[in-house]
C-alpha cells in the first residue's frame, strides 16, 4: 500500500469512530497504524482519555481492546464499535484526502525514500506499506521507518541495525519546524534520520542519506 492509501484508511477509522462519539466534541482522535494494527487514542487537553485497538487483515478490522477512564462510556463505545463493520487494508475507501497538493506530494516523496530500505536487511519487512508506524493527528502526519533488529543482542555485535527515519508533514501552516541536528527540509516536510547500525548494514541507510541530500536541505 502507498502512504496516501494508508492515511486514507486511518481517516476512515477516525471518521467512523467520530460518528460513534458524536456527543464528545471536546476530544481529539489520534490514529496510528503499526504493521497489522490500527490504534485510536482519544485525547482531551493532551491527556489520554481512552484507547481502541484493532487488528486489521486484508478484508476486515476487528476490535481487540478498548480502554476508557469512564467505565460506562467504555461499555457504550465497545458495544457500538463491535456492532459496526470495520474495513480491511484493501477494502474500498470513499475517503478523499482533504489535504493540499503540498501534503500529498510530501507523502509521495516520503514513500519513495522509505522504499529504498524496504527489505534491505533483516528487520526491514514493513507492512502494509514502507513504514513501521504511520500516525495521523489533527495537525500533522508522522511517518516512521525504524529498524533496531539485533541492536540489544550481545550475540550480534557486528550484525545489527540501529536506524531511524522519521518524516513529519504539517497539516497546518503555523506548525513548528521539527528539524533536529540530523534533519532535512523537503518542501513543507521535515525528515530526521539517524543510523548507528553495524558497518556491514550501513549501506541500507547510505541510500536514504543520499536521497535526502539530493532532495532536501540539511
Amino acid at each position: 500500500m502507498t502512504c496516501p492509501q494508508i492515511v486514507s484508511k486511518l481517516l476512515d477509522y477516525r471518521s467512523q469512530l467520530l460518528n460513534i462519539l458524536s456527543d464528545l466534541d471536546e476530544y481529539n482522535l489520534e490514529v496510528t497504524s503499526q504493521y497489522s494494527f490500527i490504534t485510536i487514542d482519544i485525547k482531551g487537553s493532551d491527556q489520554l482519555f481512552g484507547q481502541l485497538r484493532f487488528e486489521v487483515t486484508t478484508d476486515e478490522g476487528k476490535l481487540t481492546s478498548c480502554f476508557c477512564k469512564d467505565d460506562a462510556l467504555q461499555k457504550m463505545i465497545t458495544t457500538k464499535v463491535e456492532s459496526k463493520t470495520w474495513s480491511g487494508w484493501t477494502s474500498p475507501s470513499s475517503t478523499v484526502l482533504p489535504y493540499s497538493q503540498q501534503v500529498l506530494s510530501s507523502m509521495e516523496i516520503a514513500d519513495s525514500i522509505a522504499a529504498l530500505a524496504k527489505n534491505c536487511t533483516r528487520g526491514d519487512e514493513y507492512r502494509p506499506g514502507n513504514f513501521s508506524k504511520v500516525m495521523l493527528t489533527s495537525n500533522l502526519i508522522r511517518l516512521e521507518q525504524v529498524n533496531h533488529m539485533n541492536a540489544k543482542s550481545l550475540a550480534h555485535k557486528k550484525d545489527y541495525s540501529l536506524r531511524s527515519l522519521v518524516f513529519t508533514i504539517p497539516l497546518e501552516s503555523n506548525s513548528p519546524d521539527e528539524r533536529s541536528f540530523h534533519g532535512y527540509k523537503i518542501g513543507i516536510m521535515t525528515a530526521n534520520f539517524s543510523d548507528n547500525s553495524s558497518e556491514n548494514i550501513r549501506p541500507c541507510g547510505d541510500k536514504i542519506v543520499a536521497e535526502l541530500k539530493r532532495l532536501g536541505a540539511g
